[in-house]
Parts: C-alpha cells; structure tokens; sequence
C-alpha cells in the first residue's frame, strides 16, 4: 500500500492540500522508512504549513538516503533560510516528487 499512499500524498501536496498530502506521506514513511521522496515531499508539505524545525528533520533524512540529490540539497538550504526568517514563501521554492 505504500506506493498508492505515496502518490497519493505527493498529488495532494501538488493540489495545494498538505495537510492532506501529508497523512499519506506518514503512512508512506511507517511503511517504507527508507523512501526519500516521502521525506522530501513531507518536508514540501511541513513548510507549506511553516512547520520549518520538522521540515528540516524529514529534508535531513531524505539527504541522508540521497546524499547526491542536488535538489534535497538546495531546498533543504532553502529551509535554513525560512526557519531562521520565518518570513519567506516555501511553497514557492520547491515542488512536490512525483
């Protein structure tokens, strides 16, 4: 079920509904611990509702399953810079994982 909750979860962030998106996302996760593209797209999620201390925990852990992923790189910088200012947009900086 992993896979459904998953996509599921990415296309409701996608859509605008992170809360929604990400339910699916911590059913992906408790079901597949290693799958970096929940991680990141739960990051997307937590900060489109400015929940920027958890967004880096789960960025954090999608880097360390895919440490040369340049752009878990770049939004989790992104991150750093909204958890610090609490006055940027992160919705616009990154995009969901299909």
């Amino acid at each position: 079920f992993a896979p459904v909750h998953y996509e599921l979860g990415a296309l409701l962030v996608e859509r605008g509904d992170p809360v929604g998106g990400m339910e699916h996302l911590r059913r992906t996760i408790a079901l597949e611990p290693n799958h970096a593209d929940a991680h990141y797209n739960l990051a997307v999620a937590l900060s489109m509702t400015r929940q920027y201390d958890e967004a880096l925990g789960e960025i954090d852990i999608a880097h360390s399953l895919n440490p040369n992923d340049e752009q878990t790189q770049q939004f989790r910088r992104h991150l750093v810079i909204a958890a610090s200012s609490r006055h940027n947009d992160p919705g616009q900086a990154a995009a969901p994982r299909p």
